[in-house]
């Protein structure tokens, strides 16, 4: 379900129903002009996908939800970004990896999703910067699997075609639990 304001939050919209299978969790948004994307997970604990709408009215509707590919585990935690051109960006986690791809057709197709992180991560965050460089921050579950320790970061330079290696956010990793 979505509601939208106009007023900076002082009312809201009539919900409108985003068709899906459920449950849903985990939404993200990604705003350009009127064209509003939405992104979420659906499954459950053992088998979870990534889907992605699109609306081109505001988010007063939304078209078809596309599966950005079929899971072979659990996926979680999706952010989304647009860079100037268009491109619609999204890392999520799957199975202790952050997953990169995009899209450059308006959410109806996505290129094969990649591993940017290597092993032992979760909860990504995504952001591109004026000049289209993508900065993709996530959580490192090096010493415990539950207790994240540390921050990863990768940089894309070239719109996502290639990361750098992740690197340790400088003191995070004794930083106590992130989050």
């Amino acid at each position: 379900w979505v509601r939208r304001s106009r007023d900076g939050g002082q009312t809201f919209s009539n919900l409108v129903r985003v068709a899906d299978s459920k449950p849903a969790r985990a939404p993200a948004l990604a705003v350009q002009a009127n064209t509003v994307y939405l992104a979420w997970t659906v499954g459950d604990d053992q088998s979870a996908d990534i889907r992605v709408a699109k609306s081109t009215d505001v988010g007063a509707s939304f078209g078809k939800a596309v599966i950005v590919e079929r899971s072979k585990g659990y996926s979680d935690a999706p952010k989304l970004a647009l860079d100037a051109r268009g491109t619609l960006h999204l890392v999520y986690a799957e199975g202790k990896r952050i997953l990169y791809t995009r899209s450059s057709d308006g959410a109806g197709s996505f290129e094969r999703p990649r591993d940017i992180s290597g092993r032992d991560a979760g909860f990504p965050a995504l952001s591109v910067d004026g000049k289209g460089n993508l900065y993709v921050l996530w959580e490192r579950f090096a010493d415990h699997p539950l207790i994240p320790r540390g921050l990863a970061l990768a940089v894309s330079s070239d719109g996502g075609k290639t990361f750098t290696a992740p690197v340790l956010v400088p003191d995070s990793a004794n930083a106590g639990s992130n989050g």
